[in-house]
């Protein structure tokens, strides 16, 4: 589904590797097992950049302790439900469709693994 380049970095940080973001979304699946991605009015906004509008995340965190980044502390299952606040996704695809970059802007507080973290008790 992505270039082995792919680019996914928060504002101000290095960029990741698609290994890397992979590895986030596969931690994120086993500690919150039911977790859904809703996003929509999901169009091509230019050629080859697809906007996904206010994508929200839920889960509920029944899996394995949550330890997103090696300095935090694991926080273990606690059976609380989550919901990040909204995000816009933009992937710029080639021509081939695979995804090269993905910038996400966030729309709110609480999103991505530093808001799942701190919503199940985890202290920054």
């Amino acid at each position: 589904f992505a270039s082995p380049h792919v680019l996914v970095t928060p504002e101000g940080e290095p960029p990741v590797t698609v290994q890397q973001f992979a590895h986030v979304i596969c931690n994120d699946i086993l500690s919150f097992p039911d977790i859904h991605y809703d996003g929509h009015d999901i169009q091509e906004i230019q050629p080859g950049v697809v906007l996904v509008e206010d994508n929200v995340v839920r889960g509920t965190h029944t899996g394995q302790a949550y330890q997103p980044l090696p300095m935090w502390d694991p926080i273990p299952a606690t059976g609380r439900p989550v919901v990040l606040d909204p995000e816009r996704y933009f992937f710029t695809l080639r021509e081939d469709g695979k995804i090269v970059k993905v910038d996400i802007v966030s729309l709110g507080c609480h999103t991505g693994i530093t808001g799942l973290y701190v919503l199940v008790g985890g202290q920054l």
